[in-house]
């Protein structure tokens, strides 16, 4: 039985503005997408006929894993199954894109296992209908997005390092657009952005909203400019120095849970599409 071990990317969104409500009830928006080398992992095997799903150090219930798994599964009509292992690294409910880019990899790593023969564009539009961020994790670069996050445009971002902060507070992505105010503000283009300009128009509400963020807001202010990564509570500062970075993760850790990570110029899942 072949077995294929993997590793699931997290993302941060170096901008993300929210335009306006779809009458789909999603949202229009305009974001950036960043891969970082914080992974998830997952072991997925061969089996006959089920798919089962072991989590080992956590249980989550309808996971989007088996949704994705089974999706697939339904769509080209395969009676093979997959016994498939989750080992979680990305916090949840911080805005990275863990349970999206877990549901990626299970697409990707059995379209390649049961060899359905997908491509691409296949296999985003199953993705498209689990989740908004899915599209990303298998197209596995860096991207300007659209729509609801799902049209991409491939970008180059110069490397980075990035100081990732997590306040202990999660904030679920259906309250964050939920409650979201939609400001009449311009729209900022990719130009915009390359040009330097960029926002994520959830941060006021989640440092308002709760008292940890807030504090670790503070406390990353000492050390460079900090943004809210996607709709979670997770925060960053950019680095470009190596020795900077880790002095003020020596320094930050002492307050608030934290890390450092690289940017990603491409998945590793993505040789597995080719």
């Amino acid at each position: 039985m072949k077995t294929l071990h993997l590793k699931a990317p997290a993302k941060i969104n170096l901008h993300l503005q929210v335009i306006k409500k779809r009458p789909d009830n999603y949202h229009e928006i305009r974001t950036v997408f960043q891969l970082i080398n914080l992974f998830d992992r997952l072991i997925i095997s061969e089996s006959k006929k089920e798919i089962k799903l072991n989590q080992q150090n956590l249980e989550i219930e309808d996971n989007i894993i088996m949704r994705a798994a089974l999706k697939l599964k339904k769509h080209t009509n395969t009676s093979a199954g997959a016994d498939i292992s989750l080992l979680k690294r990305i916090p949840l409910k911080k805005g990275l894109g863990g349970g999206s880019s877990d549901a990626a990899c299970a697409l990707i790593g059995l379209n390649h296992l049961w060899k359905t023969g997908l491509c691409l564009d296949d296999l985003c539009s199953i993705g498209a209908d689990l989740g908004a961020d899915i599209p990303i994790f298998i197209q596995g670069t860096s991207c300007w997005g659209e729509g609801k996050g799902e049209i991409l445009s491939q970008i180059n971002l110069p490397k980075k390092l990035y100081l990732l902060a997590f306040p202990k507070v999660g904030i679920s992505t259906k309250l964050a657009f939920e409650t979201i105010k939609i400001n009449s503000k311009k729209e900022i283009t990719l130009l915009d952005f390359k040009k330097g300009k960029k926002i994520n128009d959830f941060q006021d509400w989640a440092i308002n909203s709760s008292s940890e963020i807030y504090e670790a807001f503070d406390i990353l202010t000492k050390y460079g400019n900090p943004m809210l990564t996607g709709t979670g509570s997770a925060l960053f500062i950019e680095f470009i120095d190596l020795e900077e970075g880790k002095m003020a993760l020596n320094k930050i850790q002492k307050k608030l849970e934290a890390i450092l990570v690289n940017s990603l110029d491409y998945s590793p899942l993505r040789p597995l599409l080719s």
